[in-house]
């Protein structure tokens, strides 16, 4: 069965949820915003990864540009330029990031 990864870029950690083709969440939580760290977590999930959606932003460049180096299916994901938002929170993002994967066709 086809995985999708959210992951919501922090400063010391970053937010991640895996889920299945159906949208039950299979691994949720928090890893250090290394690349080396990020890379290893997705490579030790015994499953495939369809796609990897990334918080677009200047934290997660050096991640993407890792990620796509060592093989995954990253994709960055603009976030919104509205201004604050009651319902932002990295846990909620990084679900947003998965269902945006889902829908983008995967």
């Amino acid at each position: 069965m086809n995985h999708y990864v959210g992951i919501d870029v922090s400063l010391a950690a970053s937010s991640l949820c895996v889920v299945d083709g159906n949208c039950k969440i299979a691994r949720e939580g928090k890893i250090v915003s290394e690349p080396d760290a990020l890379i290893a977590c997705l490579r030790g999930r015994k499953v495939e990864l369809t796609r990897i959606g990334l918080e677009a932003g200047p934290l997660s460049r050096w991640l993407y540009a890792a990620m796509r180096q060592a093989g995954l299916a990253v994709e960055p994901l603009e976030t919104s330029a509205n201004g604050p938002d009651p319902l932002h929170s990295p846990s909620n993002d990084s679900r947003l990031q998965r269902a945006n994967n889902k829908r983008r066709g995967a």
